[in-house]
Formats: structure tokens, sequence, C-alpha cells
């Protein structure tokens, strides 16, 4: 079977894909249609630059082997978590009262960065949570729970 390809910018190739009629048990239309994909995929193999053999070729050299994919690294153990000295939780906790105040129908819509914002502006500072100290946690903490 032969098949032709052409590319984008008009280079053609062609190919052919040939198989023994026995492959397929005798059945000579499973047989036609095995050298079609083939060629098929000969010729695309070609067109793309690539001089290799496609995998149903390698069966029929004398000791050739398949590749295979080398074993994967095994994988490092994450480290154990640092203590954080209870951030997560104030944070978690942070969270906990927004989704409440905003259940509670709050006039403020707090999301992340309102929350950010709101910080930033109660100590004068430009990093929002991530420059709270513990007793700034407390401090936030209670003013939220305070609008409930």
């Amino acid at each position: 079977m032969t098949v032709t390809a052409k590319d984008s910018k008009g280079r053609s190739d062609s190919d052919i894909g040939v198989v023994p009629k026995s492959d397929m048990g005798g059945n000579l239309s499973n047989a036609l249609m095995k050298a079609v994909t083939k060629a098929k995929r000969r010729v695309t193999l070609s067109i793309c630059g690539l001089g290799m053999l496609d995998e149903t070729e390698i069966e029929t050299i004398p000791n050739a082997q398949a590749f295979s994919e080398p074993e994967k690294p095994k994988q490092i153990k994450e480290p154990e978590p640092v203590e954080d000295g209870g951030r997560a939780a104030a944070i978690a906790e942070l969270q906990d009262l927004c989704k409440q105040l905003n259940d509670a129908g709050d006039d403020v819509k707090w999301t992340g960065k309102k929350l950010n914002e709101y910080i930033n502006d109660l100590f004068s500072v430009e990093d929002g949570i991530a420059s709270l100290s513990a007793e700034s946690f407390e401090t936030v903490i209670e003013d939220l729970k305070g609008r409930l």
C-alpha cells in the first residue's frame, strides 16, 4: 500500500506499508487495513523529518529490542511541616469568620483581597495577612468577631 502526504509548505512525501497476509490470520481485508495504517505511520514520520522505524517494524529486525522507559526515580519524602506558631489555625479561623460575615449579610463582601486590604489599613502595613504577628492575628480575629 502506498500513501502520499503533503505538508503546509507544499512539500510532499510518500511511503509504502506492506504486511504479510498471514499477519491477520489470512484475512485479506484486515491485512490491507494494517498495510494502509503502516504506510500512513511511515509517511508521517518521514514528512516530519524523523528518519526512524515505526514500532511495527522492530519485530522484523533480528535481535532488535524495543526501548523501554527507564525506571522512575523514587519520590523524595516531603519534609515534616514546621511548626508555624499557630498561623495556619489563625488563618483558617479568619477565613471562617469572613464566611460567617458574608453569610450574615455584613456590609463588606469579605474576600481574601478584601481581608488583606483591611489588615493593611488596620496595621499600616503592605503585606496583609503575611505581615501579621500572633498578637495581630488575635486583634483581627476579635475585630471580625465584633462585626458578627
